[in-house]
């Protein structure tokens, strides 16, 4: 039964649920198991593609994030701590 699942397409077309129904008819078992099992995978493919595509926004998202940050960080912490430390003199 498992093999039977992973050889299907990777795509979950509408008529998915036809084609399991069919194939349980020829091998003579019941379909409802293999109904459930293929809604499980098809909710692990839906689960696994989501988490791969945050993963991937993630990365996109750090870049812009990073160039618009580190000049902000250096304006307005770093620049006033550098001006107010050569005013004071204490550098020789």
């Amino acid at each position: 039964m498992d093999t039977a699942l992973r050889s299907r397409p990777s795509d979950d077309s509408p008529d998915d649920a036809a084609e399991t129904v069919a194939f349980a008819h020829r091998a003579g078992v019941p379909a409802a198991e293999l109904l459930r099992a293929d809604a499980w995978l098809a909710r692990q493919r839906a689960r696994t593609s989501g988490r791969t595509a945050a993963a991937r926004l993630s990365t996109r998202l750090l870049l812009p994030l990073g160039i618009c940050t580190l000049p902000a960080f250096l304006l307005l912490a770093v620049a006033p701590m550098m001006l107010g430390i050569l005013r004071s003199g204490a550098l020789p």
